[in-house]
């Protein structure tokens, strides 16, 4: 825990217990929480995701493939950036080819420059753009036959809801995510990994 006196940062269940009574502020976040099957049907069912705890999500109901790039504030930060775009087209180049088709639907916080860059980089390949709230996207993400993420909370959530609604659906994430998702959900099985 990273604390100071009025301060108290926690990113997993063992940090949280550490936070004292007098704390302020207390700010963290899931990364490397476990979530359990019950508290995510739960939050499913209050998003309207789905209607009861025993729902799964019929394979291709939604979109075929669906692809989430968060770009925004990462393009400008110095500190990190978005997932490549050689790593992002070369998964949904895969994807499409294993389907036999050359569409995908597209959410990001900047969906034109999304669009862009993957047009430029996958000629031959439409991408459709989509947009919608957080929730209407985490749907979407939920329901789609085919998932490729990138590094955003968006693509954690679906990937977890995912596991959990249906884990025989596809869903790819970048590396770097490997170990969170290994700590939110116990199990690497219903994730692949890319870059």
């Amino acid at each position: 825990v990273s604390q100071s006196r009025y301060l108290g940062l926690a990113n997993t269940s063992l940090e949280s217990g550490r936070v004292k009574p007098w704390t302020f502020i207390y700010r963290g976040h899931y990364s490397y929480r476990y979530i359990s099957r019950e508290a995510t049907i739960k939050i499913a069912r209050r998003l309207g995701i789905v209607a009861n705890a025993n729902q799964t999500i019929v394979i291709g109901s939604g979109r075929q493939i669906v692809v989430h790039y968060r770009l925004g504030d990462l393009v400008t930060l110095s500190s990190k950036g978005p997932v490549s775009l050689d790593s992002v087209s070369l998964q949904i180049k895969k994807v499409c080819d294993s389907l036999e088709t050359n569409t995908y639907s597209i959410y990001s916080d900047d969906l034109s420059l999304a669009i862009n860059l993957l047009s430029e980089s996958l000629p031959g390949y439409r991408a459709i753009p989509c947009s919608g709230t957080t929730v209407e996207t985490l749907k979407s993400i939920t329901e789609s036959l085919y998932f490729i993420g990138t590094n955003s909370k968006i693509s954690i959530w679906g990937a977890i809801l995912r596991h959990y609604l249906n884990s025989s659906l596809y869903t790819c994430l970048p590396y770097s995510f490997h170990n969170q998702i290994e700590c939110n959900i116990r199990s690497l099985s219903s994730v692949k990994f890319y870059g």
